[in-house]
């Protein structure tokens, strides 16, 4: 046994020294010891799901961040010291995952301390202004970044120091959303998010479809259709449409592609108006060919009702897409045909743009406040590896992958269907949610207001003019209508995508990596 582990070191030695003959990027010798605690997918994922896909055990990148480092110094260096995280209670599966082998990896030992989530802002933010130390790292909504910023510490000196390259493979538009504020570099993404059409072809079969629909005018054209055509118990739609979480995310996956925007110059809120109104009628209409309750589903019942079989189609974030492979979550997993995902559908107003709601996420940062932020950075930076984040998203665990070059990974795309569809909507990608401190308290009038309009104690005329009003008093109070207010950044890719990875890669570039 021993004289297999000498073995089967030199052969990672030897694997290693190849990659540096061949040009890759220089590789570190690790040892076998070490290797054993590096995330790889035959680790983790279920044999069943390996089979269904066909993915070989192995690597995918021999190369990335985590195969790199000399985790012999940061052992002897940062070995014995804790790291403490804070993070939401639906989130905790994937550091969870890799906890032990990073511990036995770094010596470094991570406390994970999960919170409801809808008690974390509170908490968290309890935490920040009492100035405590008891996060070393927090993972939160990402729409709470602009409230947090004051709290959080720039990684970019770590990401010089441990040489983080994997930082590059992150995709720009969650760098974007994400990472960069002001020049400094605030967080990771942790969960990189989208929101896709997932259809189920049997059913749509069953109303003489043989693809899921394009637009928003043909999806009300096909719910009268499969209302008619449907099994009894089976809708033709759902969505979530809480007024705690989901309407406003809804709405802004129909206005968004009828072109409506947040704000205009000078912050004037541009909701009320025909295309603002219309999103609402249009999702109105769609709620009428989904199951009782949707009025009140945030993600969790959306997706059961989803898995359950009770619809055809559902409008719902991208880990759902995956989850309903998968026969111990699915009831529709072996049907056949397999269940698929689309992008979107889109506006067909005079206004309309291709436009997809992709960035509700969450993100990972260091604390301004932590004791150990460099044995914390070498926590975040494992976490967030290209390997990691492969694993961790193919597996399941509902936290998915930020990262570019997991994405187009043609193993990855095999094992986690969606991913086609949503790396299509990511190059038209519409913010759901700005950069400033405000966006909380606008996000969750927001909610409340569609959600009035979508039970119907507002007409969307009314719902619409009653939110514009509300969120410009917002505004005035945080003082956005005096001068030297900031300008109306905009939440759309396509317009700023090149100006943008022109200055990520010159901040690459002054980083060293």
């Amino acid at each position: 046994m021993k004289r297999n582990k000498v073995i089967l070191g030199a052969v990672v030695t030897l694997a290693a020294l190849l990659l540096v003959s061949v040009g890759v990027a220089p590789v570190f010798c690790y040892t076998a010891a070490q290797e054993k605690y590096f995330p790889r997918v035959d680790r983790k994922m279920s044999p069943f799901l390996m089979a269904r896909w066909g993915i070989v055990p192995g690597y995918q990148f021999p190369n990335d961040w985590v195969k790199t480092v000399d985790w012999s110094e940061i052992k002897k260096k940062y070995g014995g010291t804790t790291v403490t995280m804070a993070i939401q209670g639906h989130d905790v599966s994937a550091p969870e995952m890799f906890k032990k082998d990073f511990e036995a990896l770094s010596g470094i030992k991570v406390e994970l301390y999960g919170v409801p989530s809808e008690e974390f802002t509170e908490k968290l933010l309890v935490e920040f202004l009492a100035g405590t130390a008891k996060y070393d790292t927090v993972e939160y909504y990402q729409g709470d970044t602009g409230m947090f910023i004051p709290y959080l510490a720039d990684l970019a000196p770590y990401v010089t120091k441990f040489k983080y390259t994997d930082i590059k493979d992150i995709h720009p538009v969650y760098f974007w959303i994400h990472s960069l504020r002001d020049g400094r570099i605030v967080a990771l993404p942790f969960d990189s998010d989208c929101r896709l059409l997932h259809y189920r072809p049997k059913m749509l079969a069953l109303a003489g479809y043989d693809r899921p629909p394009k637009t928003w005018t043909e999806t009300l054209e096909y719910c009268k259709k499969l209302e008619q055509a449907l099994p009894e118990g089976t809708y033709a739609i759902g969505f979530p449409g809480s007024r705690h979480f989901g309407a406003l995310k809804a709405w802004m996956d129909i206005a968004g592609s009828e072109g409506v925007e947040f704000f205009t110059e000078g912050w004037k809120v541009a909701l009320n108006t025909p295309d603002g109104v219309g999103a609402l009628r249009t999702m109105m209409e769609l709620s009428k060919y989904a199951p009782p309750g949707l009025k009140n589903w945030g993600y969790s019942e959306c997706r059961e009702a989803w898995l359950g079989g009770k619809m055809a189609m559902v409008q719902q974030w991208q880990c759902v897409g995956r989850q309903m492979y998968d026969p111990e979550l699915s009831e529709f997993a072996l049907e056949d045909p397999r269940p698929e995902s689309a992008p979107l559908p889109q506006g067909t107003g005079p206004n309309a743009r291709e436009a997809y709601s992709v960035v509700q996420g969450s993100s990972a940062s260091l604390t301004e406040v932590s004791k150990n932020k460099e044995a914390a950075a070498i926590w975040l930076f494992f976490l967030n590896g290209t390997e990691t984040q492969f694993v961790y998203s193919i597996s399941g665990t509902g936290v998915e992958t930020g990262s570019r070059k997991v994405l187009e990974n043609p193993v990855y795309q095999k094992g986690f269907p969606p991913a086609k569809a949503w790396l299509y909507e990511l190059d038209y990608a519409n913010a759901e949610q700005l950069w400033i401190s405000e966006w909380s308290t606008l996000e969750s009038l927001g909610t409340m207001i569609v959600n009035y309009g979508l039970v119907g104690e507002y007409t969307p005329e009314k719902a619409m003019e009653i939110l514009e009003k509300r969120w410009t008093q917002v505004m005035k109070r945080a003082g956005y209508y005096l001068p030297g207010a900031p300008p109306v950044p905009s939440a759309y890719w396509p317009e700023i995508r090149d100006a943008f990875i022109e200055k990520v890669n010159e901040l690459f570039d002054s980083l060293g990596v």
